[in-house]
């Protein structure tokens, strides 16, 4: 049986089009971006073994986890449709970038970072929509981030 290239070509438009659809559905994950780095920094990706060393423009991901060094500090920028976020991490801070997500069109989205140490400062701008949430775990709380700055500080053992 021989397909014609006007079939070929249909095909492939309702392939396009059922991938976009699909991924409109289930949102689409966002990302943060180190901006200022002052100081040695490190990363790792979800299913690295190795960190790698950070630097200003480095993107992080859902999943992604920042160490900061002794005497360092980074600036980075968490953005959907618009800026959601901007977090100040110190030295010693241990981010874990646990969600990044938005959910659909009308800018519901999801965030969720875990600080295992250290301190970060994070200034939110008004949500999108009142569905959507910014929470910050530590290993003792959970912290639900509305619109403002808040301080976030897990003490070492």
């Amino acid at each position: 049986m021989k397909i014609s290239k006007s079939s070929k070509i249909i095909l492939a438009l309702l392939l396009v089009f059922a991938v976009a659809t699909a991924a409109t559905a289930l949102g689409f994950k966002r990302t943060a971006k180190i901006i200022a780095l002052k100081g040695a920094a490190e990363i790792r990706a979800p299913k690295a073994k190795d960190w790698v060393p950070a630097k200003a423009g480095s993107i992080l991901n859902e999943g992604d986890i920042l160490k900061m060094n002794k005497d360092s500090s980074s600036v980075i920028e968490l953005d959907g449709k618009d800026l959601v976020a901007k977090i100040v991490a110190e030295e010693h801070a241990q981010l874990l970038f646990l969600k990044l997500a938005s959910k659909d069109k009308k800018g519901v989205q999801k965030t969720l970072l875990d600080l295992g140490a250290g301190k970060i400062t994070v200034t939110t701008t008004k949500a999108r929509d009142e569905r959507s949430t910014f929470e910050i775990k530590t290993p003792t709380s959970m912290v639900n981030v509305k619109e403002g700055t808040v301080t976030v500080k897990v003490e070492g053992k």
